[in-house]
C-alpha cells in the first residue's frame, strides 16, 4: 500500500511539474511576443525620429526580460546617443563595460574603442580621454588602444610663472628665483610662499632654511617660522638640505661649512671650509677640496675629516651623489658606477650623472653623445643624443638638435618595449628642461623657467 501511494504520489507530481513547466513556456511564448511587438513599435520611433517614445518603449521591453539581452541594452545605448542625450547613452556603454556584458559579436576592446571615439568625438577634455584610454588599456592590455594611450598621454599644461631658476618640485614645492629673491610654488607653479627671501634651500620633511639679510630661519610649508637665528651678516646658505644638515659660505673664507639645525632653537657650524658640500643621501655625501673630491659614508665613517682621494664625483642638482645604491666617481679621466662596497659595475664613460630616482636609468656620455645605463652598468638607451639627464617618472630629458625634450623609459611589457622604449615622449621644444616629479617639471624658454604638469595627473 505504502509501494502504492508513493509510485501515485510520483506520477502525481511528475504531470504537475509538467502542467506548472507547460503553463511558464505559454507565459513565456505570451512575454516574447509581447516583447516582440513592442520592440517593432519601438523601432519605428527610432524611424521617424521620436527617440522619446522610442526610448520609453525600449525600457518596458527590457523590463520584460529578467536577464537583461545585452543586444537590448547596446541597442538602447544607441538610442540615447541619437537622441543627442549623451551621459545616458555613456552611462549604458559605461554599465556594459563594468558588468563585462558583451552584446553580439563584441569584445571588451569594441566596447572600449568605441567609448573612446565618444570622448574624441563629444570634444571631451584631454585629461578624461587620457584616463579613459590609461583605464582602457589596463583593463584589455590591447596594443591599439596602448598606442593611443602613448599618443596622449604625454599632453601637458603650462603653469603659469616665469623664473630665473626653478627647482624639481620637491616635498611639495618647487624653489624658485626671480631677480635676487627666493621662494616658493606649488605643483601649479603658483606662488606658495613668495619671493622675499635673499636665499633659500629645498624643503625636506616638510622644513627648509631661508635668510633674509643676516638671519637663517627654518619655515614649514605654511611659511610658519619655526626658528630665527641672527648672526649671519657675511654668510649665505646654500640649496641643499637634507632635513639636519646645510650648508653655509663665507665670503671672508671662500668656502663652505657645514650647518646643523637641531629641529628646536639652535643651529651650529660645524667643523672645516670646503669648496662644495652636497646632500645627504642613502648615507653618503660628497665634499671637494680644491680639485680633489672625497666621499662622508656615515655607516663608514664616524668622524671628520676624510680622506680626497676621487678625481671627481657625478653630483646632481639636489647635491645628490648616490641613488640606486649606486654613484660614479672619475678613476683616470674616466666615470666609474660603484656600489656600496665599492665593487666597480659595468664600464666606465666619458661623463655621467646619477641616478635620480630608485628603479631609473643614469645618462652618461660616450665621445660626443649621451644614452641610458640601469643599476647593473647596462646600456639601455644607445648612445645619440647631445645631452642628457638621468630618468624621473619614466621619463628623461635629452637634447636633440640643441632643443630639449623627453623619451619616455618605462617598464613596457615585452610585446610593446621596442615599439615604445627610449623614443621621443615629448617633443624637443625647450631652450633647457629638468626632470619630472610627480608629474611635473621646470622647462626653460627665452623668457625663463616656468612649470609643465602632464595632463594625465591634473
Amino acid at each position: 500500500m505504502s509501494k502504492t501511494f508513493k509510485i501515485i504520489t510520483i506520477l502525481f507530481s511528475v504531470l504537475l511539474i509538467a502542467g506548472t513547466w507547460g503553463m511558464f513556456t505559454t507565459i513565456q511564448a505570451r512575454l516574447n511576443m509581447e516583447q516582440a511587438a513592442i520592440l517593432v513599435v519601438a523601432r519605428n520611433y527610432v524611424e521617424i525620429g521620436d527617440y522619446d517614445e522610442a526610448i520609453g518603449h525600449f525600457t518596458e521591453a527590457i523590463r520584460m526580460d529578467a536577464f537583461a539581452d545585452p543586444n537590448l541594452l547596446y541597442e538602447k545605448a544607441q538610442v540615447y546617443r541619437s537622441a543627442h542625450l549623451l551621459s545616458q547613452y555613456r552611462t549604458e556603454i559605461r554599465n556594459l563595460i563594468d558588468n563585462r556584458i558583451f552584446p553580439d559579436y563584441m569584445t571588451l576592446v569594441d566596447l572600449y574603442t568605441e567609448l573612446v571615439d565618444f570622448y574624441f568625438d563629444d570634444n571631451r577634455s584631454t585629461v578624461s580621454i587620457i584616463h579613459l584610454l590609461r583605464e582602457s588599456f589596463e583593463a584589455t592590455d590591447d596594443a591599439a588602444l596602448f598606442s593611443q594611450y602613448q599618443r596622449y598621454r604625454y599632453h601637458y599644461n603650462t603653469r603659469p610663472g616665469v623664473f630665473s631658476y626653478a627647482s624639481a618640485i620637491i616635498n611639495s614645492a618647487g624653489l624658485v628665483q626671480r631677480g635676487d629673491y627666493w621662494g616658493f610654488v606649488n605643483y601649479r607653479g603658483s606662488n606658495m610662499i613668495n619671493l622675499n627671501f635673499d636665499f633659500a634651500t629645498n624643503f625636506h620633511d616638510g622644513y627648509a632654511i631661508v635668510q633674509r639679510e643676516g638671519v637663517i630661519s627654518v619655515i614649514n610649508l605654511r611659511n610658519q617660522e619655526q626658528v630665527a637665528v641672527e648672526g649671519f651678516e657675511g654668510y649665505r646658505i646654500g640649496r641643499f638640505f637634507d632635513g639636519s644638515n646645510f650648508s653655509i659660505y663665507s665670503y671672508s673664507q671662500g668656502g663652505y661649512r657645514r650647518a646643523l639645525w637641531d629641529g628646536g632653537e639652535e643651529i651650529t657650524l660645524l667643523g672645516e671650509y670646503y669648496d662644495f658640500i652636497g646632500m645627504m643621501t642613502q648615507s653618503m655625501k660628497a665634499f671637494r677640496r680644491g680639485d680633489t673630491w672625497a666621499i662622508y659614508d656615515s655607516y663608514v665613517n664616524t668622524v671628520f675629516p676624510f680622506s680626497f682621494i676621487y678625481e671627481g664625483i657625478a653630483v646632481d642638482e639636489l647635491g645628490r651623489m648616490t641613488m640606486n645604491n649606486r654613484f660614479f666617481v672619475v678613476e683616470n679621466g674616466r666615470y666609474q658606477m660603484k656600489d656600496f662596497y665599492g665593487n666597480r659595475i659595468g664600464q666606465p664613460f666619458d661623463e655621467a650623472r646619477p641616478f635620480f630616482e630608485v628603479d631609473g636609468y643614469a645618462a652618461v656620455r660616450q665621445d660626443d653623445l649621451w644614452g641610458f645605463v640601469n643599476a647593473d652598468g647596462i646600456v639601455v638607451v644607445d648612445f645619440q643624443f647631445q645631452d642628457a639627464r638621468s630618468s624621473s617618472f619614466d621619463l628623461a630629458p635629452v637634447l636633440v638638435w640643441d632643443w630639449w625634450g623627453y623619451i619616455t623609459v618605462e617598464a613596457f611589457p615585452e610585446q610593446l618595449r621596442e615599439a615604445y622604449f627610449g623614443r621621443m615622449a615629448i617633443t624637443p621644444q625647450f631652450i633647457d628642461a629638468k626632470q619630472f616629479v610627480a608629474g611635473v617639471a621646470p622647462v626653460m624658454d627665452e623668457a625663463g623657467w616656468f612649470y609643465i604638469m602632464l595632463m594625465e595627473h591634473e
